[in-house]
């Protein structure tokens, strides 16, 4: 075998390599459980009131499951959450009912973590469970986003200026 078809081979097997490491298949997650984005229609006003058109039309997300005890249980309270875009923003929605008393640790802002109520999202952009955008919000308004790197260091430095949200009803 010439060198140049020794170099052909292995540029083959090399590029056939990188392709099955990047066109990785979907995981369990990403199989089961999908949601559909709604683009807004018009501009949504940030007032938890969730008045726009485009809130009604998009699809309801509800199947949630709990952390603790078990992350494979349900969620035993009711959670209801809607996606919308638009050309420069991503809006989430939760209403979010409990039936009794919530547990907040603290009142403190990028609070540490614990075993309080709290919704929150991830992002993760590249696809890599490794690197994400995290958001949450506690029953009583407390806020905490960064940024999550090696899929499990959180980084709360990275401080955004979300718009405040609100408890209704």
């Amino acid at each position: 075998m010439s060198q140049l078809s020794r170099i052909f081979s292995w540029f083959t097997l090399f590029c056939f390599s990188a392709g099955v490491v990047l066109a990785r298949e979907e995981t369990v997650n990403e199989k089961n459980f999908r949601c559909s984005i709604t683009k807004a229609g018009e501009p949504v006003k940030i007032d938890g009131l969730l008045n726009e058109a485009a809130w009604n039309q998009s699809a309801i997300i509800s199947n949630f499951k709990q952390s603790f005890p078990f992350d494979t249980s349900y969620a035993l309270s009711k959670t209801e959450v809607r996606i919308l875009h638009d050309d420069k923003f991503l809006y989430v929605s939760a209403v979010c009912y409990e039936p009794g008393k919530y547990t907040v640790q603290t009142l403190r802002r990028d609070f540490a973590d614990g075993s309080g109520d709290l919704f929150l999202v991830t992002i993760d952009p590249f696809r890599d469970n490794l690197n994400t955008f995290y958001f949450s919000v506690s029953p009583y308004n407390v806020q905490k986003e960064g940024l999550i790197s090696n899929g499990t260091t959180l980084n709360i430095d990275w401080d955004t200026q979300p718009p405040p949200f609100k408890k209704v009803g």
